[in-house]
């Protein structure tokens, strides 16, 4: 007869599983019959593991800008889990075209959370004045600001999947600017090397 400690590997999801012991499992020894080398436990049930789950809401931000200015961005933060998040994580905000996240959309700010946890059930209100970027390949359109809460990822939750959060549509309009044009008054019609 033998005996073993075993660790359940973490889930974040209440769940129904079986233990099953397998004899000879790396196939050393050559035996009479192979198949009655595994034996399987009654089913017995694994609550979930306890974790915090960040989850962004209510965003708030004007329905119109320009680049190069700055706009208040006002949004909660909510723990859905059942332990609490401790303090350090970021928020991350990113201009988007749409309301998905994706690798082309442009960080615009990052907003710390503190040092203090965040209870199960607690709420944490979050603002910021956010840069709105000016380059040539931004145009006159339809924008939104993004939020990602723990947008670095630094804790470990039960659902990662709803840290998202995106305001309705922004527009946005280049400001006035300057338009430099270069061009030559006179210039000598010869020239020797050296001159």
């Amino acid at each position: 007869q033998r005996t073993a400690s075993v660790q359940i590997p973490i889930s974040y999801t209440a769940s129904t599983k079986f233990l099953i012991a397998v004899s000879d499992a790396l196939g050393g020894l050559v035996e009479g019959s192979e198949s009655n080398n595994a034996s399987s436990s009654a089913p017995f049930a694994v609550s979930a593991t306890p974790a915090p789950d960040l989850v962004a809401l209510d965003i708030a931000s004007p329905t119109e800008g320009t680049f190069g200015s700055a706009v208040t961005v006002t949004w909660r933060v909510r723990n859905e889990g059942d332990l609490a998040a401790p303090g350090g994580f970021s928020d991350l905000v990113f201009l988007s075209t749409d309301a998905t996240l994706s690798s082309n959309d442009i960080p615009v700010a990052v907003v710390g959370a503190g040092s203090s946890p965040l209870a199960p059930g607690a709420d944490a209100p979050r603002t910021a004045s956010v840069q709105l970027p000016l380059a040539n390949a931004l145009v006159n359109g339809t924008y939104r600001l993004l939020v990602n809460a723990d947008g670095n990822a630094s804790i470990e939750e039960s659902d990662e999947g709803n840290n998202l959060v995106a305001s309705a549509p922004i527009a946005l309009v280049r400001p006035a600017l300057p338009d430099l044009v270069a061009s030559f008054v006179s210039a000598p019609t010869e020239i020797s090397f050296g001159q």
